[in-house]
């Protein structure tokens, strides 16, 4: 009997091996194999303005990139349920975090080359439009808001001078320079150090950067965002991302001179 129960535990464990394996095989080939222009087609785009979960209501480009995040992984590998079902499982969370990490790199790879960016968002814009139309005012004007900051960020971060500015006005952030001091000041003070010697610290070490006149767009998230294209393709790339933006802009427009369609 033992010997039978042990055959079996083998055979379950082998089996679930191969399953997962061909599962997995599968999930990263259909990434591995997507083609921007056929995957962001109108039903993806009509899914992610229909949805609107969060964007409707906040009206940021992280809400609005969290929408169409969740449609995108829900459309190559159920990445909904990975994130709400399994969110509390560790490896499960790698596993996401990896899939996730492969449809971005697979879809910026294609769409910041030449037209694509331009290209992909053509085929979809009359279906953006239409789908547009079947939302509320409030969702309009909360997206149009959105994309006119998008087109601030993107000029901006044309500029040297703000791109420094900007880039150390992160750094400061992400350092957590005053934390680190504030942390210093404690270990100081419970080692018994002077007033005078805190004061002398404060004013000595571990200057924050002086980033002059200088104050982040009110979306950070969509300011970063314009940012790291900027890093990554320079101008080029920045203006592909603004000419596409503009054209977004033009259609929310006409949009709102419509009324909402049942």
């Amino acid at each position: 009997m033992r010997r039978i129960l042990t055959l079996l535990t083998a055979l379950v464990a082998f089996t679930s091996l191969v399953l997962g394996a061909s599962i997995r095989d599968a999930v990263i080939d259909k990434i591995l194999a997507l083609k921007a222009k056929e995957f962001i087609n109108a039903a993806l785009v009509t899914e992610i303005v229909n949805s609107r979960n969060n964007f409707g209501y906040s009206g940021t480009f992280h809400a609005a990139y969290y929408d169409c995040r969740s449609k995108t992984y829900e459309a190559t590998f159920n990445g909904w349920r990975v994130e709400q079902e399994d969110g509390d499982k560790p490896w499960q969370w790698n596993r996401y975090y990896y899939l996730r990490t492969l449809v971005v790199a697979k879809l910026k790879a294609q769409l910041h080359q030449g037209t694509a960016l331009n290209d992909t968002y053509t085929q979809v814009r009359t279906d953006f439009v239409k789908a547009l139309l079947t939302q509320p005012v409030e969702f309009r004007q909360n997206l149009l808001k959105t994309i006119k900051t998008g087109i601030q960020a993107f000029t901006f971060v044309q500029d040297k001078t703000y791109r420094d500015n900007f880039i150390a006005f992160i750094a400061i952030g992400d350092n957590n320079v005053m934390e680190n001091k504030l942390s210093k000041m404690e270990a100081m003070l419970a080692k018994h150090k002077q007033a005078e010697e805190i004061v002398a610290y404060n004013e000595t070490e571990n200057e924050p950067v002086k980033v002059p006149a200088f104050t982040p767009l009110p979306d950070i998230d969509f300011a970063k965002f314009a940012l790291r294209r900027q890093l990554e393709g320079g101008d080029v790339l920045t203006k592909k991302y603004l000419a596409v933006l503009k054209l977004a802009q033009a259609d929310i427009e006409a949009s709102l001179r419509e009324p909402v369609k049942k």
